[in-house]
């Protein structure tokens, strides 16, 4: 998974800059969204084809693991 910083932060690389996933981790789509108002690293995503619902943050700690 991918995520794009948005174009008025490219020249900083300050951790607390909110984030986009560039695409949904489980199918590649393009077509997501979320109902916050304001996006973080916490906020939560949905694909609109596939129906996975992730954040950031959550996605890269389940990842991490090696079972």
């Amino acid at each position: 998974m991918t995520f794009q910083r948005p174009p008025e932060s490219w020249g900083s690389r300050d951790d607390d800059v909110a984030l986009k996933p560039a695409q949904c981790p489980e199918c590649g789509s393009k077509k997501f969204g979320t109902l916050a108002a304001i996006v973080t690293r916490d906020t939560y995503w949905r694909c609109q084809q596939c129906g996975t619902v992730w954040n950031e943050t959550r996605y890269k700690q389940q990842h991490k693991r090696q079972w």
